[in-house]
């Protein structure tokens, strides 16, 4: 009985690694590039928090049911990388095998440049703000294209349907805001 035990064991081993696998191989390159993009391209950062969402998979095999997987993996790495970000810390093997914590940003802002930073993104978060409001008061579904397609990364196939409208007149709309938006903003230099 123990040797039956024991090759349903083996079995189901050898399932979960094949199954880990084919996880790995199908969403490896879209975790990693989710992490380059939060890490803003570090490579370092981006390999280590790809294989820390996969070894966390790992830990819990039966977690996830397969349809959310990828939703999870992509998740995960983008919280990661931005926790590991806002640390400001990661740490690296040093050559002699002991680990050295980084800065994730290798080169230090003065603080002039952080204030200016920190300053224009908030000329443009307010700038954003006026022209999303003056698009809602000018034409409510330009706003809601504009806003769906751009600023929640909705796929326009998507928001073409919830707008019950086809994917070209989607478009259509999408131009017309956008072209709003240059002509009433034409003397702004953003």
């Amino acid at each position: 009985m123990s040797e039956i035990q024991r090759g349903v064991s083996v079995d189901t081993q050898d399932k979960d690694t094949r199954k880990f696998e084919e996880i790995y191989i199908k969403y490896k390159e879209v975790v990693y590039k989710t992490a380059l993009r939060y890490s803003d391209y570090n490579r370092e950062i981006s390999q280590e928090m790809t294989q820390e969402v996969f070894v966390k998979l790992c830990d819990y095999p039966n977690l996830l049911q397969e349809e959310y997987i990828g939703a999870w993996l992509v998740t995960s790495v983008k919280n990661a990388t931005i926790n590991c970000i806002k640390k400001g810390k990661y740490e690296i093997l040093s050559e002699d095998g002991g680990f050295i914590a980084e800065t994730a940003n290798s080169t230090q802002k003065s603080p002039e440049d952080a204030f200016l930073e920190e300053f224009t993104r908030d000329q443009r978060n307010k700038k954003a703000k006026r022209i999303l409001d003056d698009l809602y008061e000018t034409n409510e579904r330009w706003y809601d294209a504009v806003t769906k397609s751009y600023c929640l990364n909705m796929p326009q196939k998507e928001v073409a349907e919830e707008m019950g409208v086809s994917i070209e007149v989607l478009h259509s709309v999408l131009y017309r805001a956008r072209e709003w938006v240059k002509k009433r903003y034409k003397s702004d230099e953003d």
